[in-house]
């Protein structure tokens, strides 16, 4: 059923023809809601066996690979727009998916008999609604979510959005209505125009200049629905906290760990942590607050049902590091984001291993237990381990017993270095391999979306990642049946007949030899990159 409105909604009609980027989530993936849920005091369901409803699915780029990996779990995504539905439901099809359903309506007629859903995402929707979709939208979530379900909510914010405002402002009247990409071209131009007379003593010329130069780097279709379509509502963060209030919610956290973790929880008895409604009301009047100092223009909040129990400010609980996969990923532990940095450490000097802003590999002087814990991370063959094991291995090379003490020091720093963004706490360890087994394999969906003529394929980090032609050559080889020197060859063959053509600084490259190592290299690239199954 598609709402009355919409038959009249110049941005529903544009969404149909001029659609959106198909691209998953990394902070919204259920994995990723149920490790922030569970240091929330919630115990969301597991993601090997869970129901997921996404609202505003579009082409289906963020559940169509999280259907694959997770066969044992359950899928719905719906979408107003009903071509986007038919492309989803032609990938699912194409890759032989059989636990997902994808059906074209609007949200504020769905309404489903099938049972609760353990994680409910809706990214990049809430803002760009009606008042009445984004009440819809809300009330879907407070009457679809089981009980330690989460909501992943995303929505342009205040004070920010002041700013980011009279630039769309400047568009929308300069700017005449016509087809999208015309629209989006003209924005182009007018923006070309300011950035080039825009005169040097201006106050704002500095934010002016950052802000064209961030949509440059965007697409026409980013243009046109963040800054041309007539709705586009920011909100302060109190005033949607008020709203999911309403709806019968509770705010729980953002799902952007580093700029705000998890910080509300219920479902505990109370005790001597219990928030009264007072401290909650502090708690988000102090949110509010950071936005303010920050200028932030975007969140991505977690909700829960309000009925899950007594409301506490979050402190971070150790015990809950010790249930979980901690890694690291050992491809940012570079230079150039190439090959990985092998670093010889002498426990005894007492070194600390960690990440520095840009990802780069740092040793300094520091405790001796972060560096073993890195140490031995870089050196799994997975980049990973589950807290107990990489306790015990820290324990072992560091001619310790895996005491008490040594595992609260090991969770607190596993902790910090996920709140911080430097370690990655998991429940459902990634499947990616970082060595090249003898008959590579990557998912049936990078597969097909390479066979398919795609610019971007998903990898098992769930990330969009761009290639070339030659990539789509060597990931349809990546079946499980061809040997890496088959891979090779294949690609040396496209390159060499000159189907695909290779280049470097701009010249052809035609000799067999260097064919064959540019090969070899880009099939290692797309191991780091994380296509390869493990």
């Amino acid at each position: 059923m598609t709402h009355e409105n919409a038959a009249v909604d110049p941005t529903a009609a544009a969404y149909e023809t001029f659609q959106y980027e198909n691209l998953p989530f990394r902070m919204s993936h259920p994995d990723w809601m149920r490790t922030l849920g569970l240091m929330a005091g919630l115990d969301p369901a597991p993601i090997d066996s869970c129901r997921v409803l996404e609202i505003g699915c579009a082409h289906g780029g963020h559940l169509l690979p999280l259907a694959e990996l997770l066969p044992n779990s359950e899928f719905v995504g719906i979408d107003l727009a009903a071509s986007q539905i038919e492309g989803a439901r032609r990938d699912a099809d194409a890759i032989g998916l059989t636990n997902i359903r994808l059906e074209a309506c609007d949200v504020r007629d769905v309404s489903f008999d099938s049972g609760p859903f353990d994680y409910v995402i809706c990214h990049g929707v809430y803002s760009w609604v009606p008042e009445d979709a984004r009440r819809a939208i809300l009330d879907l979530c407070a009457a679809t979510l089981a009980p330690h379900g989460l909501a992943y909510v995303s929505y342009n914010t205040y004070p920010g959005w002041h700013a980011r405002g009279m630039l769309r402002a400047m568009l929308r009247r300069t700017i005449a209505v016509d087809e999208p990409a015309t629209m989006a071209a003209a924005a182009r131009t007018f923006l070309t125009m300011l950035r080039d007379f825009a005169p040097d003593n201006i106050t704002l010329q500095p934010w002016l200049l950052s802000e064209i130069e961030l949509l440059e780097r965007f697409s026409d279709r980013y243009l046109y629905f963040e800054h041309l379509v007539e709705e586009n509502t920011p909100f302060w963060f109190a005033d949607f906290v008020a709203a999911a209030n309403r709806a019968g919610l509770v705010y729980v956290g953002e799902a952007e760990v580093p700029n705000a973790p998890p910080t509300v929880v219920g479902n505990k008895e109370p005790d001597d942590r219990g928030a009264t409604d007072t401290d909650v009301a502090a708690h988000v009047e102090s949110q509010q607050l950071l936005d303010m100092v920050s200028l932030r223009h975007f969140r991505r909040s977690l909700l829960a049902r309000a009925d899950i129990g007594h409301q506490q400010i979050f402190v971070p609980d150790h015990s809950i590091v010790e249930r979980l996969w901690v890694s690291v990923d050992r491809t940012r532990m570079s230079d150039d984001g190439g090959d990985s940095v092998e670093v010889d450490i002498d426990v005894d000097e007492g070194f600390e291993v960690s990440l520095d802003d840009d990802g780069k590999f740092v040793v300094t002087s520091g405790d001796t237990v972060p560096i073993m814990a890195m140490w031995s991370l870089a050196r799994e063959p997975r980049r990973g381990a589950w807290f107990g094991d990489l306790l015990e291995t820290v324990a072992s090379r560091m001619g310790d017993t895996a005491g008490s003490d040594l595992r609260e020091r090991l969770a607190s720093w596993a902790l910090e270095g996920f709140l911080e963004g430097r370690i990655q706490l998991s429940t459902w360890p990634r499947p990616v391999a970082h060595e090249l087994p003898e008959r590579p394999t990557t998912t049936r969906l990078a597969r097909w979306q390479a066979m398919d003529g795609r610019s971007s394929v998903t990898n098992l980090r769930h990330e969009a990642l761009e290639i070339d032609d030659l990539d789509r050559v060597l990931i349809v080889a990546l079946d499980g049946e061809n040997t890496v020197d088959d891979i090779v060859h294949l690609g040396l063959e496209c390159t060499s007949h000159g189907r695909v053509n290779v280049e470097v600084d701009g010249e052809s490259v035609t000799d067999p030899e260097l064919l064959a190592e540019l090969v070899r290299t880009k099939l290692e690239r797309l191991l780091r990159r994380g296509l390869v199954r493990g």
